[in-house]
């Protein structure tokens, strides 16, 4: 299973981690291309067997994980709503309890 990981500050090194033990691939989606190489250069060393990529923007995958805060999560699903399209997508963040009722529960 091949994994676009967006936002790999802690939480999603950790997602990262633990799809690569599970030996699926995954695609660390940074803005800052430098970061993200440097994140997906580290985890290529803990786990040389693993497939580890970087990128500034979602790629075709089986599954997204938007390991962001909540406006930047919602944002990131928008501007990417056709690469999304057809994918498992997880969002680690919760709602603010601020949004309209309707779209908490």
């Amino acid at each position: 299973m091949r994994i676009n990981i967006v936002g790999p500050g802690n939480m999603g090194r950790a997602i990262a981690v633990r799809a690569l033990t599970g030996g699926h691939g995954v695609c660390l989606v940074h803005p800052d291309a430098d970061r993200g190489r440097a994140a997906a250069a580290e985890l290529e060393q803990r786990f040389p067997e693993g497939e580890t990529d970087s990128a500034t923007a979602a790629q075709a995958a089986d599954m997204t994980v938007l390991a962001l805060p909540y406006d930047a999560a919602l944002e990131a699903a928008r501007s990417a709503r056709a690469t999304l399209s057809g994918q498992v997508l997880v969002w680690t963040s919760a709602i603010p309890s601020t949004s309209p009722p309707w779209t908490r529960g």
